[in-house]
């Protein structure tokens, strides 16, 4: 503004008051003008331009209560889709019910809705964890009456909407930066790595060769999403080597899957790699794990004083590291691993 009048009027020196004034002006205009957009969205809102389309899961008086105030403030862009039957309670009165809880992830396609909101205190834990675990990709929002916040995790948030206390939690459909800057790490360091290691699988490779065997094999594996890939590791013998030995120990022999980490098949931090077959013996929770892929190291791993934890432990220990990922985290994993490596007791 003080460019402008310095255009119309020629002048390039103001005083102190003048230059003051234009200040405060400015940020009155500011402020005025946030205000009438602000009052603007909300009268678009109210009528029915950019809301969201909500689902509330529940049929008792906490869930009636709720539809009645989205109803009556559409002005916070909200559009209520119905209510998602739960099979107890009484039904409401004055709103529709568009399905039954068994049918939500379908409504979620079907009805467009972009949040689902469980007001529902009778729907056990473990109902609403199965459903988080099935929508945890999607792009629906989940919030939760704070009388239901049993299961908080660290992408949990307790906010109030319409005032009522609820749970808000983060939809991982979100968390894509980090993710893209773990695999651009992965493809960097792969890529190092192959250059600085090649000695030591070109001696392997050499070895295997003039005992007139193929340097590698490939061992099928359960990767991200359980779809299976190929695994390269080292021709497995009945009587190790001394430098077999020596491989192993040091982490070496690992190095044939760095091709994996290439192909974006396997990361260098991640949950064990399993056989394909095992997948199907891991329940809803412990599936959380396939949404990484395998590491060549993992949490797993450098937490157990042996380097290989029992079943139980390494799954838990999988299921919390997919849920509580971070590139921070995956250093300290990295760096507690060659240490290993380092002195002898990688495998």
């Amino acid at each position: 503004m003080l460019m402008a009048s310095t255009f119309l009027t020629s002048q390039t020196l103001y005083s102190r008051v003048l230059v003051a004034a234009f200040c405060a002006i400015t940020v009155i205009l500011v402020a005025v003008f946030r205000v009438v957009l602000r009052n603007m969205h909300r009268r678009l809102r109210a009528g029915r331009f950019d809301l969201k389309r909500v689902a509330i899961v529940g049929g008792g008086a906490d869930a009636e209560r709720l539809a009645r105030r989205i109803v009556s403030h559409r002005e916070i862009g909200y559009d209520l889709a119905g209510l998602v039957s739960t099979g107890g309670g009484p039904r409401p009165t004055g709103f529709p019910m568009i399905g039954t809880f068994e049918d939500l992830p379908r409504l979620i396609e079907e009805q467009r809705i972009g949040e689902v909101i469980f007001a529902d205190p009778s729907l056990s834990n473990e109902d609403v964890a199965d459903f988080l675990l099935t929508a945890r990709r999607s792009t629906v929002d989940v919030k939760m009456v704070s009388g239901l916040a049993g299961i908080l995790t660290q992408r949990a948030r307790v906010e109030e909407f319409l005032d009522l206390p609820v749970v808000s939690f983060e939809r991982e459909a979100l968390l894509k930066t980090g993710a893209g800057a773990k695999r651009a790490l992965d493809v960097v360091g792969a890529i190092l790595l192959v250059i600085v290691w090649a000695p030591f699988l070109g001696v392997t490779a050499l070895v295997n060769a003039v005992r007139g065997r193929a340097p590698f094999e490939r061992s099928p594996r359960a990767g991200r999403d359980g779809t299976r890939y190929e695994m390269l590791v080292p021709n497995e013998t009945t009587r190790p080597s001394p430098l077999r030995r020596f491989l192993t120990r040091h982490g070496l022999s690992r190095f044939p899957a760095i091709l994996n980490v290439v192909a974006g098949e396997m990361s260098f931090v991640g949950p064990k790699p399993v056989a394909p077959e095992r997948f199907d013996s891991f329940d809803t929770r412990e599936r959380l794990r396939f949404d990484a892929r395998p590491g060549l190291t993992g949490l797993s791993e450098v937490s157990a004083e042996d380097g290989d934890g029992s079943t139980d432990e390494g799954r838990a220990l999988d299921v919390y590291y997919v849920q509580n990922w971070s590139l921070g985290g995956d250093l300290k994993i990295l760096l507690r691993w060659l240490a290993r490596c380092v002195g002898g007791r990688a495998g």
